[in-house]
């Protein structure tokens, strides 16, 4: 993770940065199939050129055509979503990195999975073009899976309509799923979940169900105040960590609305534990920061989180067949 130099620069933003070695693999990532994870076995091509993708484009007739992608310039750059929130006085401190275990890299090699997730509206349809997974299946999926901890990082915690319409609605149905799946999971089940929110919220009801949840003794909350510690700056991340294992990394809010009423893009990383660890550094300094909340940036002995993979020293997952370099930045 790359620390912010007050004197040259002004926000620090971190995201999923992704190599990936043909763009005809995008459209069978947006839609991924049985097949398609049978082939994730097969060796890669010994001649590939290194690309990113960065999204995708609709035809004519409004349905969504890939085409476009097969004529991209064989290098670009892919920053999917947000992770860091914006600061604009963080003290320098150099990137930490430790270098990746080869018997780890090589395990996740063959274990590692990554899929594209997406919100989309309720009143919005594409036809029978192919679709990506939902972000509420992501989250659905990771809840239930969890069986060791489970963190999470918000901007906001609404997921039931009732703090902005007063009363349940249809339109919240999924946000309210996700709610009593976290109320099981931390409260009946048994399932450590630790939650860092922004603080102060921006709206009525943002960080509502965040202390409903800690009320009910479902997950232990902190509320994380930046401004108050760097005098300016946002908490901005939005993710979860399943048992260190697998994450959702994305643009979602813990909020009804960006479940089926905004547009929304995110990754869904499963049986990577190389990646996942990598983001719960990130967590854990966000966790220990809430604790400093009274000192200020002076006061403070930053020491950014390790990164175990970065830009020279990514990781290396199967993708579609196609040997892929992925990494936290």
């Amino acid at each position: 993770m790359t620390a912010v130099d007050t004197k040259s620069a002004r926000s620090s933003v971190a995201g999923l940065f992704l190599l990936l070695s043909t763009p005809a693999q995008w459209p069978s990532l947006l839609s991924p199939s049985t097949a398609d994870r049978r082939r994730l076995r097969k060796p890669p091509p010994k001649t590939a050129k290194k690309m990113t993708a960065a999204a995708y484009g609709d035809d004519k007739s409004g349905s969504r055509s890939y085409s476009w992608l097969r004529t991209a310039v064989p290098v670009l750059t892919l920053a999917l979503v947000p992770l860091m929130a914006v600061m604009s006085r963080w003290a320098y401190v150099p990137a930490i990195v430790t270098p990746p275990r080869a018997q780890d890299s090589a395990k996740c090699l063959q274990t590692c999975t990554l899929d594209v997730v997406e919100s989309i509206p309720m009143n919005v349809t594409f036809g029978s073009a192919p679709l990506p997974q939902s972000t509420f299946s992501a989250w659905r999926s990771l809840i239930m899976t969890a069986s060791e901890e489970i963190q999470i990082a918000a901007y906001k915690s609404s997921l039931r309509g009732k703090h902005v319409l007063g009363d349940s609605h249809p339109f919240s149905y999924q946000g309210e799923e996700i709610f009593d799946l976290l109320v099981n999971a931390g409260r009946d089940r048994g399932v450590p979940i630790r939650m860092v929110e922004n603080f102060p919220p921006k709206d009525r009801g943002d960080n509502e169900d965040g202390k409903s949840l800690a009320r009910r003794g479902a997950v232990e909350r902190r509320s994380l105040h930046f401004s108050k510690i760097f005098g300016t700056g946002t908490m901005h991340s939005k993710f979860l960590v399943v048992d260190r294992t697998h994450f959702y990394l994305g643009s979602a809010n813990l909020d009804w609305r960006s479940l089926n009423q905004k547009m929304e893009l995110g990754v869904l990383m499963k049986n990577c534990p190389c990646m996942a660890e990598d983001l719960h550094a990130i967590f854990s300094s966000y966790w220990e920061l809430t604790s400093l909340q009274n000192m200020t940036v002076k006061e403070l002995d930053i020491h950014p989180p390790k990164a175990t993979y970065n830009r020279e020293h990514p990781l290396s997952i199967m993708q579609r067949g196609v040997e892929t370099q992925i990494y936290l930045a």
